[in-house]
Formats: structure tokens, sequence, C-alpha cells
């Protein structure tokens, strides 16, 4: 009997879509809050407004479709011709009915009000209404409202604090605290922490408005509320003291938070408050702000003392400094002022100078004496500012000061005055000093960007000195990522370990070549950019992303890409491709897109691209193969691909080409390797030298004519293949040079065609010695594993024992294999490698082959001294089945984690056995890490509501152990509310805060895709 689903509410459309189709409104928002009803009317008055009605493809689950296919909003109800709204019932059923009420159209909303009498379901939206900026709609809708019982509006409470804020929703809350009786205390306190910011604000107005905030709620609110918004409210209510505004206004990122809080600030009496004023403009990141205080101070000044002139000028502040500079020029005081002339801060300087004229004395002088006597930072800056082109030789001489702030100094002022050139600055950029650097970062940088690529290849040459490549690489910082990694690939056996560490840098992040950045790369080809600063010439990728970016951004401005040879060879138009294609003939650096217009859909631009990549392998074989098999090969899975793949495949099984594939086998391209080494162990095939002529041992070909379609039935090496001479194959690799292949490979693909091919030969023309070793001593376990099936063709079957605890699983399975071919028998030889020293690999080994009779060693071994030891017997019972379930739980206290991870993977199906209180336990911070995580994993697997608190708390706390914080937040980003909501419905608040604090610790994009998944 087949059970039949019932299907709930997608969540591929929004409640509007859903009673547009019909359904009823528990279906469409179910039991939802006071902002659900809110959202709805918002919404349908969207949908339903013709002036922005458009048409466009949207994505329903995994497909994209007609915006009109899920929601037609032209059948929505509307007025006709005659002006008469046309229902599809009479009186219009529940779902017409909320839409009209919410209808864009006024005469629709007033006439569906004439249906809302006596439904209490659309009460709600009645109440929205009341609110309308139509005046018509307003008055009937309140007409309706007020004639409705009490006991129906009394539940319109949460919905009337969200629509009174609005400008005309004032009555529509009077009226629900009228029926209500007075002002609803207990549930706006409760709103006031909903996880819904449009609920929360609204209740914390009212909670202001009518005196329910108290003074604690209202400090904790402005200090650790992440919404700008909240803070706001919380300094408008008046009910924060001196302290918290003053710490607000300084230190708020947010600039409405700010000066709402200095305006209150200003109203405090004057002597409490100037010291604070003082404060502000010293310390406020918000230059308006500093303005104002400083303002404030000069008007409090005329009738209150201001702290003394020398308290002023011991400020950190610029402002204030300035403010005590003034009053000492206005009582007179200027011998007061010399300490100014060597002031950190220009505009102090000057006063400073300013004084010292007015006293008779000479600045410049005094600088003089000072710079030759003991220069400071200061006293430099004000030499410089002197402007005395007679100082300069005094400059040369400080810029070789060892005090690097006097060097940085001296260096500016000789920038200042154009007498260095940027090859002198160039070592300077990368000092230790941050001032040094910045002295002369201006005029070093504005002269590295005019270098060309191979004169900043030239900076880092071995003869420069270590801070001139330290400058290049600050210089590099601002090209174009391809360029960089262009310069990067030379720099892998540089003498400095700062630049191969850069270089390993840049390598590593690989480029992402799309659609968009193809457009970016069309877009600079257009503007004049050369193609090597745009597109990473060696990606096939990235021609490939031009050919689309292009045909993308061309359809808003074709004329702009008929240009540039590259765009006009990506054009949406045929005859244009086409007429590039002539213009490309003879220029190496545009064959990959010539490959790429070999797999065109215009039947003209591909015979014509095809054309010239013959020519092109005729003319230069080699050449061609090597700059352009790549591409060929990423393009194989085109629809026309096959012709290139066809023609660069023959052309590699020329004899001549052998160097050419040791190149192409050696290159970084994955896909060009695989490709390559096919056809080599092709050519290995018609030579003869393994198996039937066209019978791959290695897995089919794709793309390579006569491969077979799969293995043959034989493996190689097995006993039962017929033994074959190899035949002559010059420039072939034989079986040892296959194993050293495999041996020495990343790719695993390319790794296991090596290794299968080297057994295959083997099996046809007897064991090499040198291949078997190289096979043995490979770090992949694939390819070890093939060397331990070659040891039987070897007649070296009695080695197998030496690899049974090999740290491969797969090594360890051939090593048994070959043990039984040879009569032996492994379980027997693990127990005897258990019994002489326990290591993990027999440990894990004997539960590989062994029976449940042997869980008693393996139980034996969880008191092992060694953590590894232990974790291989928590590894080896759960495989045979034979964990104690009493005992699993006890391990999670285990000093080492890899014992108590494989305790968890064990007990992670069956966690709903596990007490949650021990698991609670388990995660104080007494226990550890390791330990606290998995109980939190498991805690989460069972659906425990502690789990919740527990990650919240982690993620709140910025000195929690990473991995702690990492399991949290993927227990977090995972969690069931909803499930959690049903089961534990009287923890809805709690619930709900959680929710809110957890939405604190994401960031804005991590919060915008969480949504929240509270009803």
């Amino acid at each position: 009997m087949t059970r039949i689903v019932t299907l709930g509410r997608t969540t591929f459309l929004t409640p509007a879509e859903r009673l547009l189709h019909g359904r009823s409104l528990l279906d469409a928002i179910g039991d939802g809050g006071a902002e659900e009803w809110l959202r709805l009317s918002r919404q349908v008055g969207s949908d339903t407004d013709r002036r922005w009605r458009v048409s466009g493809r949207i994505r329903v689950g995994f497909h994209w479709f007609d915006m009109h296919e899920p929601a037609d909003w032209r059948s929505a109800p509307a007025p006709g011709p005659d002006g008469v709204i046309a229902f599809s019932t009479e009186p219009p059923g529940e779902a017409e009915l909320c839409l009209a009420l919410c209808h864009a159209e006024e005469r629709v909303r007033e006439d569906a009000l004439a249906y809302a009498a006596d439904r209490p379901k659309v009460l709600p939206l009645v109440l929205i209404r009341c609110a309308d900026h139509v005046e018509a709609v307003r008055e009937r809708a309140r007409a309706l409202l007020a004639a409705a019982p009490a006991e129906a509006v009394r539940p319109l409470a949460d919905l009337a604090l969200l629509v009174g804020p609005q400008r005309h929703g004032q009555w529509g809350w009077e009226l629900v605290v009228d029926r209500l009786g007075g002002v609803p205390a207990e549930r706006i306190e409760w709103l006031t922490g909903h996880c819904d910011d449009e609920v929360r604000r609204a209740a914390l107005r009212a909670a202001v408005r009518y005196g329910l905030l108290p003074d604690w709620r209202a400090e904790l609110l402005a200090a650790d509320d992440p919404e700008a918004g909240f803070r706001r409210i919380a300094v408008l209510s008046g009910m924060l003291c001196a302290d918290t505004l003053e710490h607000l206004a300084a230190t708020d990122p947010e600039a409405d938070v700010r000066r709402p809080a200095l305006d209150l600030l200003l109203r405090q009496p004057v002597a409490d408050v100037l010291p604070r004023l003082l404060r502000l403009a010293g310390t406020s990141g918000d230059k308006a702000l500093r303005r104002r205080a400083l303002d404030a101070v000069r008007t409090y000044a005329a009738g209150t003392p201001l702290p003394s002139p020398e308290d002023l000028l011991a400020s950190p502040a610029l402002a204030v400094r300035l403010l005590g500079a003034e009053e000492l020029v206005r009582a007179g005081r200027y011998a007061e002022l010399e300490p100014l002339l060597t002031d950190r801060a220009a505009k102090l300087r000057a006063v400073g100078r300013r004084a010292l004229r007015a006293g008779g004395g000479d600045p410049r002088a005094y600088y003089r004496e000072l710079c030759a006597a003991a220069p400071t930072k200061g006293a430099v800056l004000g030499l410089t500012e002197c402007g005395d082109p007679a100082d300069t030789a005094l400059l040369w001489r400080l810029a070789g000061q060892a005090d690097a702030p006097v060097r940085a100094a001296a260096l500016a002022g000789l920038r200042r005055r154009h007498v260095v050139t940027p090859d002198r600055l160039l070592p300077l950029l990368a000092d230790a000093e941050p001032g040094l650097a910045k002295a002369v970062r201006g005029a070093v940088l504005a002269y590295g960007d005019a270098l060309t690529e191979p004169e900043l290849g030239a900076l880092l040459a071995p003869d420069r000195s270590r801070a001139v490549w330290r400058a290049a690489l600050l210089l590099l910082a601002r090209r174009p990522v391809v360029v960089r990694r262009r310069v990067a690939r030379t720099l892998d056996r540089h003498a400095d370990p700062a630049v191969r560490a850069w270089a390993r840098a840049e390598l590593a992040r690989r480029l992402r070549w799309d659609v968009y950045t193809g457009r970016d790369a069309a877009l600079a080809l257009a503007d004049g950019t050369p193609r090597e600063q745009v597109l990473e010439l060696e990606d096939p990728a990235a021609w490939a992303a031009l050919d689309i970016g292009t045909r993308y951004i061309a359809a808003y401005g074709p004329e702009r890409f008929l240009s540039r040879v590259e765009t006009a060879l990506c054009h949406p138009s045929g005859r244009v491709r086409e007429g590039a294609l002539a213009r490309a003939a003879g220029d190496p650096g545009l064959l990959p897109l010539v490959a790429v217009r070999c797999a065109d859909w215009a039947a003209p631009v591909r015979d014509a691209a095809r054309r010239l990549l013959a020519e092109a392998l005729r003319a230069d074989p080699a050449g061609t193969l090597c700059a352009l098999t790549p591409m060929v090969v990423h393009l194989a899975a085109r629809a026309r691909g096959d012709w290139a793949v066809a023609r660069f495949q023959e052309a590699l099984r020329a004899p001549e080409a052998a160097a050419v594939r040791a190149g192409l086998l050696a290159g970084a391209d994955a896909e060009t390797r695989r490709f390559t080494a096919r056809v080599e162990l092709e050519l290995l095939r018609e030579a003869g030298r393994y198996g039937r002529a066209g019978a791959s041992a290695a897995g089919p070909l794709p793309g390579v004519p006569g491969s077979a379609a799969g293995r043959p039935g034989t493996p190689p090496g097995h006993p039962g293949t017929p033994p074959r001479r190899p035949g002559a194959a010059p420039g072939l690799p034989g079986a040892a040079e296959l194993a050293r292949r495999a041996a020495g490979e990343d790719d695993a693909v390319v790794r296991a065609l090596w290794a299968d091919a080297s057994l295959a030969l083997m099996a046809a023309g007897g064991t090499d010695r040198a291949a078997v070793e190289a096979l043995l001593g490979a770090r992949s376990g694939y390819v070890r594993a093939a060397g331990v099936t070659a040891l039987r063709g070897a007649g070296r079957a009695g080695e197998a024992s030496g690899y049974l605890a090999d740290r491969s699983a797969q090594v360890r399975a051939c090593a048994r294999w070959l043990l039984r071919q040879d009569g032996g028998d492994p379980r027997a030889a693990y127990l005897a490698l258990v019994a002489e020293g326990p290591v993990p690999e027999p440990v894990l080994g004997l539960a590989e082959c062994g029976e449940r009779a042997d869980a008693p060693v393996l139980t034996e071994l969880l008191g092992h001294a060694d953590g590894s030891v232990r974790a291989a017997a928590v590894a080896g019972l759960v495989l045979l089945d034979a964990a104690p379930p009493a005992l699993l739980p006890a391990l999670l206290d285990d000093p080492s984690s890899a014992v108590v991870r494989e305790a968890r993977r064990a007990l992670y199906d069956r966690a709903g056995a596990v007490p949650a209180d021990a698991l609670y336990e388990r995660c104080r911070p007494e226990h550890a890490p390791h330990t606290r995580s998995a109980a939190l994993r498991l805690l989460a697997r069972q659906g425990a509501y502690d789990a919740v608190r527990i990650a919240v708390g982690l993620l709140e706390d910025p000195g929690s152990d990473p991995v702690l914080r990492d399991t949290a937040g993927r227990v977090m980003r995972s969690w069931n509310w909803r499930a959690t909501l049903r089961s534990y419905p009287s923890g809805e608040l709690e619930l709900r805060q959680l929710a809110r604090r957890y939405r604190r610790t994401l960031s804005a994009h991590e919060a915008w895709r969480w949504r929240n998944p509270l009803p």
C-alpha cells in the first residue's frame, strides 16, 4: 500500500501568493503574529500596483519560471471598465476579500470593506485600513472596527501597537486601549524582547511613552543593543545618566545616536558638563560632534572659567590644545607658547611661530639651532615649514640620522622641495618605521605605477637589496591579480623567503573565471587595457569566461566591443566574429580564442577558425600543441569541441611529439595531464606493450578513438593474465618509468592511470624490480596498494606481512589478500602484532578482518596509554559491532581528542540513549574543549533545548575555544527552530531571545541569509 504524504505549505510561495491561489488565511500565514499581517498588506499592495508591474523570471526551488507562472497578479480582484469590482463569488471568499482589502487601488479597498462586516478573520486587515492614507477608506474601516464587539478587538493589541506609529494609526491604538480598559503594560513589556525588529521598536516606543521602561533597562539597551535604532530610542527616553550619554556620544558608531546623546548632554548643568565636553572634543571620532562640543565650550567660557591653559595644552587632542593656545594668545602670554614650536601638529607649530615673531624672535634660527644640537621630529618639520632653500643641506644631513622619526621628517621636507629621486626613495618604502614609509609612499607608488612588468620583475633580481625586494612586493600589490600571478610564477626559487612565501600565496589563490569576471575583462579590454593585465593568459577558463562575458555585456552596447580583436572574436554577431578571425590571423596570442571559435555554433565562423587552427598546427606543431592543448581540452565538452580534440590527439601521437608530451605531463593543468597520459597509454597499447589493441587496462579514454568502454575482466597483475612480450616502442616509457610517475604525481586520476599501466606492463612483459620498489615507496595509498599487488608476480609474496600495518586501509586490504593467496592467516598475524606491541594500524587491521570473538582484545586496549591506540580500538569495536553501549559515553571524558571523536561518531546515531543531563554536565567549562564539543553535538542531535543556550553562549563569548565556537556555529546554523518551539511551547519568549542573541553574532551578510525562522 502506498502511503500518501500530505503536502504542507511550500516555502517558495509568499503568503500573498498563497491567497492568490485561493488558499485560506490559515494556510497563508498560519498563526503568524502582527508583523505577518503588516507584511501581507504591504506585499499585496506592491504586487497589485499596476504602475510597477514588470515581467521577468523568478526562481522557485531549483527551477526558473516566468514570474507570472507561480503568481499572475492580473487575476487578482480589480475594478472593471465600469468601475465595478468583479469577484469570483458573491459575497467574495476569504482569500479574495483579503486580497481586496490590501489592494493597491483605493476603490477596491473601499468596496471590499462593505463585505468585511461580521467577518472576524479579516478584522486585522480592517485595523490596518483604519490607518489608510485615503480618507474614505479610513473612515469606513473605522466605522467597522468601532462596531465590532470588544472581545474581537482585544486580540488586536499587538497589531494596533504596530499600526499606531503610522500617520493615521493612533486612532486604532486608542480604540484597542479603550476596549482593553487600559494600556496592556505586561504585553508591551513582553514585546520589547520580540525577535522581529519592527515589533520590538514599536513596543519600546510605547514603553517609553507610557513610562513602562525602567532606567536599568534603558541603560542596558543603550549599552548592549546592536541595532542603532533601539539605542536611539533609549537615548531619547531621557532616562540615561550623564556618564552613559558621554560614552554614547564618544564611542557609538552611528551618528543618529551620538548627536542626540550630545543634545541631551548639553542640557546638563554647566559645571558638570564642561569637563565632559572637553573630553568629547578630544576623543570623539565625529568631526561635527567635536566642533559642536568646542563651540559649546567657547559659549560656556563666557560665564564659566575654563581649566588652565597649561592643562588644555597637555591634552592629547589637537582641538583642545588649540583651545589652550587661543587662551594663551588672548592673554598675551607669548613666552609660554615656545613649546608649541616643536609640537607634532602643524597648526600648533604655526601658532608658536606667530607668537615667537610677535615677541621679536626668529623661528628659522631657533629651528636650525635645535636641529644642530638635538634634532626632534617637530623641529625638523618646523624647519621645513620655514621654506628657506638654504636649509636643504641640513635636511640631507638629518636624513641620515639614526632616529627614524627624524629621518622621516627630513625626507618629507626634501620631498616637498623636489630634490629626491624615486630610485633613492625606493628602499625606504619597506622601512620598518611607519612614518618613514609614509613619507616616501606617494612619490614611490606613483613611480612604481609607471613601471612595466619586466621592470617590476627586475626590482626582484638577485643583485638587488632585500629592502628593494620588499618594496617591489608593495608595488606589485597595486597591480592586477593576473599580473601578480604571472610575476609570482618566476619567483618560486627566489633567494628571499618572504618573496617565495608571497609567490606561493598568490599562486595558491585560484581565480574564479565566470560570466561576471568575463564581463569585467571585456569592459577593460574595450577601454584599451592590455590583455596581459586583464586575463590570465595561461588559464583556459579565462578565455572561455571572456567569450561568454562579452556576449553577456555586448547585448547592452555592441558597438563598444568592435574595436578590439579580443572582444570582436566573442561578439554576439556571427559576421563580426567571422571578420575578426581574419584580423586575428598571424597573432599567436589570439589562438586560444580561435580554438574557442572552432566550436562556434555558426558554421561559417567555425570553418574559418578551423582553417586558422589547422594552419597553425602545420606551421609550428610543437609550439601550438604546448600553447593550445589546455584550451582544447577545456573545450572538449562543448557540442562541437571534438574536432579540435581529434586534431590535437593526432598531432600528439606523432613520434616527434615526445618532447611535447613530456612538457604537457609536467604542466600544472590536471586536465591536460590526464589527456596527455591517456594519449601516451594508447600509444603503449598500439605498440603491443600490454593488453589487446584498443583495450584499456586503465579505464576508458574519452575522446580517444579505439579506447575501451571499461576495464577488462581480468585485473592487471592477475596470475591468469597471459604474458606478452613488449614490442618496439621508441620514446615510450617502461614499467619503471610509469611507476616513478605514479609515485610523484599529485593528481589522483593520473596517478591511477600510471599505476595501472605499470602493473599491466609488468603482467605482460615480466616483473621489473625497480618498478615494484617505486610503487611501494609512494606516498599515495592507491599506488602502494598497486606495489603490494605486484609483489606476487615478482615472487615476493612473503613480504606481504610487512604491509599489514600500513597507514592506508587499501594497502592493508591488498596485503591481506596477498597473504591469503600465499596460504597465510591475516587474523593470526594481526593478533601477533597486537600482542607484540599495539599501534593503531594493526588494531584497525584486526577489526577489518577479525571476528566478534576478537572484541575482548580490542576492549582491553581501551586502557592503553597511547590515545591513538585507544581511538583505533574504539573504531575497531564499532566495525565489529561489539562496542559496549554503557562504555561509550564514558569515553567522552578521555583526554585524547581522537578517542572522543570516535566515541562521538559511535554515539551519533543513538544519541537519544545518552542521558541529556550527562551531556549537559560535559558542556561545562571545566571539561576539555574536545569533550565539550562532542557533548554539544550529541545534545544537538537529541534536539535538546539546552544545546541552543550553550551554543549561543559560546558564540557570544570572545574568549571561547575556536573549535567550540565552530561547533556552536554549525549547531545553530542547522537548528530546527520551529520544531523546538513546538516541543517547548512554554519557552517561546526565551527561544525568541536566544534567536535574537544568535543573530547578533552574525555578520551583516550572514544575518541577511539566515532570516528569522520563528513564526
